[in-house]
């Protein structure tokens, strides 16, 4: 062989060594990233698995109280499914709804008329982890369920929104009463008038219109939610809530995110700022004693 011919041999070989070196990392690689997603998948499946465990759990201890709830005697304590402890709790859990719709009849300035939509299965829900400790408990466990009848209600009002928003005769200034003729379902125009309706142009839409109606004042502001629903004239639909007091404070996120740019501008720091220190910088500006609850509330909420 010519020293030329075992050159291009020794070439030839060291290529394919190269490529057989190369097709052996990229199989290895591939090895490791199939063994990755086996894990993930063994996980994701465990995960789902436990899920799927507490979901019947809750449906059958939903569903064995809702029984209890309709028929109001004691729970039946023959059913050898449930175990004892089971039992005490579900108890106890069927007193607090019997107690939190009892509170609404002894105190009717709580009451509001979208409390007729709640269903067994909603008080069950609101009722499953309220307390009654203390006065601030108490006036929770009253907002929780006002918060859901509203949010029931305002449901009922979404596809009647949706066609309002793409009617092309939809009048800007119109009321919520404009809703009535895109209404399924007959609704009482006096809970209705407890609602406001507004178009604006919607910057999370890219500044498309964007109809919205929600709840117009609270029964205890520091508790009860700002409820929204939204949809725009392409048929995309939303909802909200904003938890109080914040959600009483007019436009409250807008003016927070400002007041956080400020802050950071005069102390020309972008470390993240004590929640007290960027109040001075709101505008227009809080009095103190809304000032001082939106401080208690957002604290809570970084708990």
């Amino acid at each position: 062989m010519t020293p030329t011919r075992a050159c291009l041999v020794g070439v030839v070989f060291l290529g394919l060594a190269g490529f057989a070196g190369y097709q052996a990392r990229v199989a290895g690689r591939r090895e490791r990233e199939l063994a990755t997603l086996r894990h993930r998948a063994a996980l994701l499946s465990a995960a789902t698995t436990s899920l799927r465990r507490q979901h019947d759990a809750t449906v059958h201890d939903l569903a064995e109280a809702g029984r209890q709830l309709a028929e109001l005697p004691p729970p039946r304590t023959n059913d050898p499914s449930i175990p004892v402890e089971r039992l005490d709790e579900m108890k106890t859990w069927l007193g607090r709804v019997k107690r939190l719709r009892r509170l609404f009849d002894e105190r009717p300035d709580q009451r509001i008329p979208e409390l007729q939509f709640l269903t067994d299965q909603d008080w069950l829900r609101i009722g499953k982890n309220i307390s009654f400790d203390s006065d601030e408990s108490t006036r929770r466990a009253l907002a929780a369920a006002r918060d859901t009848a509203i949010s029931n209600f305002t449901q009922r009002l979404s596809d009647g929104l949706r066609k309002l928003a793409q009617s092309p005769n939809a009048d800007g200034s119109a009321t919520v009463l404009a809703l009535l003729p895109f209404l399924a379902q007959p609704v009482d125009a006096t809970i209705l008038d407890r609602y406001g309706l507004s178009k604006i142009s919607s910057t999370r839409l890219g500044g498309r219109v964007e109809w919205i109606v929600q709840n117009k004042a609270p029964i205890d502001e520091d508790f009860d939610s700002c409820i929204q629903i939204s949809a725009s004239e392409s048929g995309s639909f939303g909802s909200s809530a904003m938890p109080g007091p914040l959600g009483w404070i007019p436009d409250f996120n807008e003016r927070l995110m400002g007041a956080i740019r400020a802050y950071a501008a005069a102390k020309n720091s972008s470390a993240t700022p004590d929640i007290a220190d960027i109040m001075p910088y709101f505008k227009p500006a809080l009095d103190p004693a809304t000032a001082e609850k939106a401080i208690h509330a957002l604290r809570e909420k970084q708990k």
